[in-house]
């Protein structure tokens, strides 16, 4: 036979303030994982995505048939 409460009694266990405890741990873990996924994943430079507007639309190049720069 175990008991209930191995580290804490059953009685704390079994409380709102223990539940009100575990929600924020398990809320604070999946924020954590989250980040911790997105650090993962390639950075996304929304410059890149969404054309600017001060963009140049031809070359000031002295070389005037050089392709523009993307």
């Amino acid at each position: 036979m175990t008991p209930d409460g191995v580290l804490l009694p059953s009685s704390l266990l079994g409380s709102p303030f223990f539940a009100v405890l575990s929600t924020l741990v398990a809320l604070n873990t999946l924020i954590f994982v989250t980040l911790a996924i997105t650090k993962m994943l390639p950075a996304i430079h929304f410059g890149e995505v969404f054309a600017r507007r001060g963009r140049r639309k031809e070359t000031r190049s002295i070389y005037p048939d050089a392709p523009l720069d993307a």
